[in-house]
């Protein structure tokens, strides 16, 4: 009697590890294709990340880019800018030529034009969904590269960039003076970067030097 209820046992068992083995490769076998599955996601994942990235930051500077400019030329219509010699790109850099001279102190006919653009243009660059993707905002000033009556090129450069200097930041704290932006003075000092070019950047027409067009000033937005 015990005999058999010993062999019934082992058959029991041996029986249900029989199964247990079936159940178990049938599981794997799903399982298995879902690592594989898993795994080339991640593979995939990885090559678009790699390959998309770049192209995804340029994308959304460029889009930002297209929105400012957007916003900025309704803000300020471009028969409004040509009136007053201002040009505006569409990287929402703002160009100001034919101002006269500019020392310590920005002419009276140059402070009228500031005026008339800068509270517009500061306004709409400090919203939020803007501010947020702009690194810096540069006022560079730009020279010819003739210093009175000197040949020098070196000479030349060197007081025009003492010029250029001095030209920056005379803009830059004619727009802390605006009261229009006052409210704006904390964010403007952690963007606003005056930068003195000399003849870096000349202007040319004709594959000649145009000295007019080459003294200017421009406000350009870094993203």
């Amino acid at each position: 009697m015990r005999q058999t209820l010993w062999l019934f046992l082992l058959s029991l068992i041996a029986f249900c590890f029989v199964v247990l083995f079936y159940l178990a490769s049938q599981v794997s076998q799903p399982n298995e294709l879902l690592s594989k599955a898993i795994d080339t996601a991640t593979d995939d994942y990885s090559l678009t990340e790699e390959i998309a990235d770049p192209v995804d930051i340029k994308d959304k500077n460029a889009f930002v880019k297209t929105q400012v400019y957007n916003q900025l030329r309704i803000a300020l219509p471009e028969k409004k800018l040509q009136n007053m010699g201002v040009e505006l790109f569409k990287d929402g850099t703002l160009r100001i030529s034919n101002y006269g001279l500019i020392t310590r102190k920005i002419p009276v006919k140059l402070q009228h034009k500031l005026s008339k653009i800068l509270p517009s243009y500061f306004k709409i660059l400090s919203q939020p969904h803007f501010s947020k993707h702009i690194k810096k905002i540069q006022i560079e000033a730009h020279t010819s590269s003739k210093w009175q009556n000197s040949n020098d090129t070196k000479y030349n450069y060197e007081r025009n960039k003492v010029l250029s200097n001095q030209q920056a930041r005379a803009v830059e704290k004619f727009i802390y003076e605006l009261i229009e932006l006052k409210h704006l003075h904390r964010w403007l000092g952690l963007a606003l970067i005056p930068i003195g070019r000399s003849f870096q950047e000349l202007i040319y027409t004709d594959e000649k030097e145009n000295v007019k067009r080459s003294r200017r000033i421009e406000i350009r937005i870094i993203f």
